[in-house]
């Protein structure tokens, strides 16, 4: 629906990306993702904005802790994994409907 650049990366760059939420999402339908314009999920997965709420991380999960352990050996779900990326901007990607409020 709608993609705002979060960072704008030139060059080769290594890339971690979390959100921290400091005033609760709203807009019932509005869904977000954090990625790429090739995979725009790429760093965090399609989730419903109003999960999202203030004192919460937004992580490469749908559990949104208040808390996350770094450094898990595991699959890319539930870590913190790191990309490099040549010349792609980050983005955010509203998918469904506008996030009405929150950040």
């Amino acid at each position: 629906m709608d993609d705002s650049a979060i960072f704008t990366a030139t060059g080769l760059v290594v890339a971690q990306v979390l959100g921290v939420c400091t005033t609760t999402l709203t807009g019932d339908t509005a869904t977000i993702e954090v990625g790429i314009s090739d995979n725009t999920a790429l760093f965090m997965p399609t989730e419903t904005a109003t999960q999202i709420e203030e004192g919460t991380l937004w992580v490469n999960n749908a559990d949104n802790p208040s808390y996350f352990i770094l450094g898990e050996q595991e699959a890319a779900t539930d870590n913190l994994p790191k990309y490099l990326l040549l010349n792609w901007d980050i983005l955010l990607h509203i998918t469904t409907a506008n996030v009405t409020a929150g950040l």
